[in-house]
């Protein structure tokens, strides 16, 4: 139910064209033939190139801006397809001047005739050529053991290098290498959507440190656990074994892995469940606390397993999370994709250090102001831009543009900020109007915000003719008016 929703808001929200809050910003368009595009990464200095990778299994090369007409490589007929899986994430070697590689995860297709049926992930090193056109070899660094899944079968997913998705759910998360070449790799719980439903406990691997779920782990070029990893400390402990390649625990969707270069701190967005959306400063050995709890205490589970318990204990002394964003309300966030802190020195100092997120189904990005201390937020969000569609991807390239990626349209553009404009564009928008689009479950009295765009004033007078438009048996889908943040027109 949750992709027909997303799905539908998306549909709606692409037919219009982005809109900022401040009219010295816009929107440059450099590709809008991409397919189910999810991830771009970066040579660390380089201006003029980067790649962008499509789910199903090919990277393409942009070279000042423009698309190269021959992929740069194409692992389609080795992926996984179905529930979100295939190419999932990339990144280039910190030190490329000396390690020409090209880290890649993704899912493994499985050897059955079916490729949509349970499988394992990977995470593959790729040999770059020395004319920066393609790559050579690929190198295998986690999830060296292939299988169609591991349930039933002759695995110890505790002991062996194995990814596992059974139950087709969540699955692989973010990439980033830090200075020292160091890889951080994101892996999600292989959860289910409608865990709210089924009861998250089915997911209690988790918090086991040897089952490669649910973790952020800190590894080598090699794929070898880095000395010094939390679960590292034993006089038995291999660099080989799985509990010591982890570096933190209890994430649902570490979908995304980024580094505030200003803070020297590196963040990890966690997509959640029924409840809440996370960003956590990344920390050894620190625990996000899932599935034992989703932000707040989630009842049973926290009394059922000791190691639930300890979380709460931990919880009432305050939690690990600079900021949880609920999913439901009038400022509800349903997926946070994106996420960075700006650094572009050119843009206002309003920005400078602020974090700027984007929203998946709402399709807008918002900025989140964030005490560097306590690494807490400070304030209420505030709306950047919207319009964009459902972006997958939002960061910031050597050039100092912030691009972004959307899945749907299939598209990449990218933030441009000219300090000679004025601000008159977003004096007409910004303190004017808002006009949205929501799904109302008369069962549970929840609503579901779908779209959500900035109109000029002089457009209110749509206010009149803003009603129900559809409806999907007790569901309706309406449309709701408000200026200056004042609802003039409830959507029923």
């Amino acid at each position: 139910m949750r992709y027909i929703w997303f799905a539908l808001g998306l549909l709606v929200a692409a037919a219009a064209g982005a809109s900022f809050y401040d009219g010295r910003f816009s929107l440059e368009e450099l590709s809008t033939n991409l397919t189910s595009p999810v991830g771009t990464c970066t040579v660390s200095g380089s201006k003029d190139k980067f790649l962008v990778i499509e789910l199903g299994g090919l990277a393409w090369l942009f070279v000042n801006g423009t698309k190269l007409d021959k992929p740069f490589l194409n692992i389609s007929s080795q992926i996984a397809v179905g529930h979100m899986r295939g190419l999932k994430a990339c990144v280039f070697d910190s030190d490329f001047a000396n390690h020409r590689y090209l880290f890649l995860s993704y899912m493994m297709r499985p050897d059955q005739a079916d490729p949509t049926g349970p499988t394992t992930g990977r995470v593959s090193k790729f040999k770059v050529n020395e004319s920066f056109t393609g790559v050579t070899e690929e190198t295998p660094i986690l999830g060296r053991v292939k299988s169609n899944g591991c349930k039933g079968r002759d695995i110890n997913p505790i002991q062996e290098d194995v990814i596992c998705n059974d139950n087709k759910g969540h699955n692989l998360g973010g990439l980033l290498m830090d200075e020292q070449g160091h890889l951080y790799v994101g892996l999600a719980d292989d959860g289910t959507t409608d865990g709210a439903k089924h009861g998250w406990l089915d997911v209690m691997y988790v918090q086991n440190p040897g089952f490669l779920a649910g973790k952020v782990l800190r590894v080598t070029r090699d794929g070898k656990a880095v000395e010094g990893n939390p679960y590292y400390s034993s006089s038995q402990a291999s660099a080989d074994d799985n509990a010591s390649k982890v570096y933190s625990i209890g994430f649902h969707n570490p979908w995304r892995i980024f580094y505030s270069e200003a803070w020297d701190k590196t963040f990890v967005i966690s997509v959640g469940e029924a409840q809440f959306e996370s960003v956590y400063a990344l920390s050894p050995g620190k625990n996000m606390g899932w599935p034992c709890t989703q932000a707040i205490k989630n009842g049973d589970a926290l009394d059922e397993y000791p190691v639930c318990r300890k979380i709460a204990n931990e919880m009432d002394a305050g939690f690990n999370s600079l900021w949880d964003s609920a999913k439901e309300g009038s400022s509800a966030r349903s997926c946070i994709t994106g996420a960075l802190q700006v650094s572009n020195r050119s843009w206002p100092a309003e920005f400078q250090e602020t974090f700027l997120f984007a929203d998946y189904c709402n399709d807008y990005v918002f900025t989140v102001d964030v005490d560097k201390t306590t690494l807490k937020k400070i304030g209420e969000p505030a709306e950047f831009a919207s319009g964009m569609g459902a972006i997958v991807d939002f960061r910031e390239h050597p050039d100092g543009y912030v691009y972004v990626l959307t899945f749907f349209p299939g598209a990449l553009h990218r933030i441009k900020y000219d300090k000679t404009a004025t601000d008159e564009k977003s004096k007409e928008v910004v303190g004017s109007c808002s006009i949205s689009a929501q799904v109302d479950f008369p069962s549970s009295r929840k609503t579901l915000l779908l779209w959500k765009r900035l109109i000029p004033r002089e457009a209110c007078y749509l206010e009149d003719t803003l009603k129900t438009f559809a409806r999907f048996g007790n569901l309706r889908l309406s449309l709701g008016l408000a200026v200056d943040g004042v609802v003039l027109l409830k959507p029923w």
